[in-house]
Parts: C-alpha cells; sequence; structure tokens
C-alpha cells in the first residue's frame, strides 16, 4: 500500500500477518539502499540488487531468449512468449523482461519464500495461504 506524503513523494507500508493483517509503516534500508529507493528502482536494478545482495538466482531473459530455451528444455512456452513474464525453473527465476516488471520479480520470489516457509513452519504456511484465500 502506499500513500502520498506531499511533494510526490510517498510513503509506503507492508501488510503483516503477526500485527493482526494491518498496516505498518516501513522505513530504512535494505543494505546499502532506502526503502523509497528499493520500491522505485527498475526492473533490472532490482534483478541486480537481489543477485548480488542476496545470491538469489534471478535470471533476465528476452522472448527470443525464452523462446530458445522453451525449444532446448521442452517447456512448452512457444505459444505463451506473449503473456509469459516470469517464472521459476530448476531453482532459479526467470524473469521476461520483454513482459515483465517489477511486480512480477516480487511476484516469483513470493513463491520461493513460501516454499522455504511452508517446509520449515507448515503452520505458518497455511496462515499465509488463509489469509491470502479471503
Amino acid at each position: 500500500k502506499e500513500e502520498y506524503i506531499g511533494k510526490g513523494r510517498k510513503k509506503y507500508y507492508l501488510k503483516f500477518l503477526q500485527n493482526n493483517g494491518t498496516n505498518v509503516s516501513i522505513d530504512g534500508k535494505l543494505g546499502d539502499l532506502t526503502i523509497q529507493d528499493f520500491v522505485d528502482q527498475n526492473l533490472d536494478a532490482a534483478i541486480n540488487y537481489f543477485n548480488k545482495t542476496f545470491g538469489i538466482g534471478i535470471k533476465s531473459i528476452t522472448r527470443s531468449e525464452l523462446e530458445l530455451m522453451s525449444k532446448d528444455q521442452g517447456l512448452g512456452l512457444e505459444n505463451k512468449l506473449d503473456v509469459v513474464k516470469a517464472f521459476v525453473y530448476n531453482g532459479e527465476i526467470y524473469i521476461n523482461t520483454s513482459n515483465a516488471n517489477a511486480q512480477d520479480l516480487f511476484h516469483e520470489l513470493s513463491h520461493i519464500f513460501l516454499g522455504i516457509l511452508k517446509a520449515n513452519d507448515p503452520k505458518a504456511y497455511q496462515e499465509v495461504i488463509k489469509s491470502y484465500k479471503k
């Protein structure tokens, strides 16, 4: 959620389950970036940030590269190249930079984090899923 606080500036919020789902103001830094700078960065910068800071395997791929990969790996995506934005394959996140934006990157990251949560705390995972379905 975002709220305009004047002069084109925005204040960002995250929803925390442990705070009864209420919005909590986010301020501070993620590594060398302020939260504001992090949210405002473009897709390539976000990919580079996650790869460098956390060692997450995120690969930028163009539509034509995706087509070749799909044929080589038998993914069956050749007829979906105009709609595929991002996907997880063999433990790595692929972002189709011809179609995707930073929101799609965060969506794919959520699959990884939810998988970790499910493996390490199934009860918390079920709470997240239950909350999402509401």
